[in-house]
């Protein structure tokens, strides 16, 4: 009887630790380990089971109530047997799988194999940019200075684009642009220089070289006036578009 009795407290001391392993269910195995302790030690206060005292039957009967995977670490009302998403922020929105989706382009961060995807763009069931679509039009966030061609300014969403092209198995096209300010030549070689620039940066930032190319396309390719102070401001722009690798 002894010898059972050891193995029970063993066995005790077991549940104990692996019951409430999970900081989210610490609280929740606690209370219904006390109650379920309290109500067997009141049942079996009289007659122990095969003479286990009746704290002993009574911590058992709570670990049985508390079963690991029950609980729900992250609070996201998704079982932790059922969340392949265990660690989501709080407050996230979570789908039936319990997983957010960052990059809001409808695939779940459980299968989303790019996500960090842009806004707006079409994505396939993988969650990655479809090839051809076109990635990025920078024109909304960057208005190059007249005659200039550096990236300072728009770094951070150059580091957006950048962590949206990195691990893609793509081509990338960098195409500058220019207002209808100077004369072709020129407006050639300075959107040339853009388009270079916005390159090399991408390339400091991880992004293979190899699989981009860049072009200038001078003052050709308006998207706007260039009557207007306005327009011109956003004809000054580089656009970026992405095609398939065979």
């Amino acid at each position: 009887m002894r010898n059972l009795r050891n193995i029970l407290l063993v066995l005790l001391v077991s549940l104990t630790v692996s019951g409430c392993a999970t900081i989210g269910k610490i609280n929740k195995c606690t209370i219904i380990g006390g109650i379920a302790g309290g109500a067997g030690g009141a049942i079996l206060a009289e007659k122990a089971i095969l003479g286990v005292p009746a704290a002993i039957g009574g911590a058992v009967l709570g670990h049985l109530l508390c079963r690991e995977g029950e609980g729900d670490a992250d609070g996201d009302k998704i079982l932790d047997s059922k969340d392949k998403c265990p660690d989501t922020p709080p407050r996230t929105l979570v789908d039936q799988d319990g997983c957010g989706d960052f990059d809001k382009d409808g695939i779940s961060n459980y299968g989303d194999q790019c996500p960090n995807t842009l806004p707006g763009i079409k994505v396939d069931n993988t969650g990655c940019a479809i090839c051809g679509e076109k990635l990025a039009n920078l024109q909304s966030d960057v208005y190059f200075a007249t005659a200039k061609c550096d990236v300072a300014g728009f770094e951070s969403t150059l580091e957006t684009v950048a962590n949206a092209l990195k691990n893609t198995n793509t081509k990338i096209h960098i195409q500058g642009h220019t207002d209808s300010v100077g004369q072709d030549e020129y407006n050639i070689m300075l959107s040339q220089c853009r388009a270079d620039t916005v390159k090399d940066f991408l390339m400091t930032r991880g992004i293979d070289g190899g699989n981009m190319t860049s072009e200038g396309r001078g003052e050709g390719f308006p998207i706007a006036s260039n009557e207007t102070k306005d327009g011109r401001a956003r004809n000054r722009r580089v656009e970026i578009s992405v095609t398939c690798n065979k």
